[in-house]
């Protein structure tokens, strides 16, 4: 059986993105896009850290994605993406907003309700942060502080049951935004 810390999971997925990010200068054109023995080494690495037998099931989409799945540590069943066509899970809230024309670069859902999305912006991480420090408390979401950390921005909000982290970075051609969406601990 598959068991998987959250936060080993999502350092292999920071892990892979990085390195994919590197190997494809950050781009979305396709060509610019890695070979793919690239990123087959680039997800052997990411990979070389956990235990053969708690490795997730991986599959390379035509795509160009790389999907996972397995079990988290507590037995939560979780399913991830890292590129190729993107949608965002099921359990993320309809009331967050993704910022508009960005491009959704991964997604991760778990049993336990947790959704983990990345997405890409042109647009310049000021420009988005404000966005959110605007939409969100328009969508009923009570923004509880705001951290900037390392040239980006982090908002933690609430609304009801559920617990959002938006991280807001400049990756130098652009800004990604990180959600991190679930029920409050």
């Amino acid at each position: 059986m598959l068991l998987l810390r959250r936060s080993t999971i999502w350092a292999g997925l920071a892990s892979i993105a990085a390195l994919l990010l590197a190997a494809c200068g950050g781009g979305d054109e396709p060509a610019k896009e890695a070979p793919r023995g690239d990123l087959d080494a680039a997800m052997e690495k990411a990979m070389a850290d956990i235990p053969l037998d708690q490795r997730p099931t991986i599959e390379h989409g035509e795509d160009g994605a790389f999907r996972y799945s397995g079990k988290t540590e507590s037995g939560e069943n979780f399913d991830a993406q890292l590129g190729g066509d993107v949608t965002l899970p099921e359990s993320f809230p309809k009331e967050i907003p993704i910022y508009p024309e960005s491009v959704a670069f991964s997604a991760m859902e778990t049993g336990g309700g947790t959704a983990m999305v990345t997405v890409n912006s042109d647009d310049s991480e000021m420009t988005i942060y404000e966005y959110y420090q605007e939409k969100l408390p328009a969508a009923g979401w009570q923004i509880d502080n705001e951290v900037n950390v390392g040239g980006g921005r982090i908002l933690n909000a609430t609304k009801g049951d559920q617990r959002a982290v938006i991280h807001i970075q400049d990756i130098g051609d652009g800004t990604r935004v990180g959600f991190m969406v679930g029920p409050q601990s």
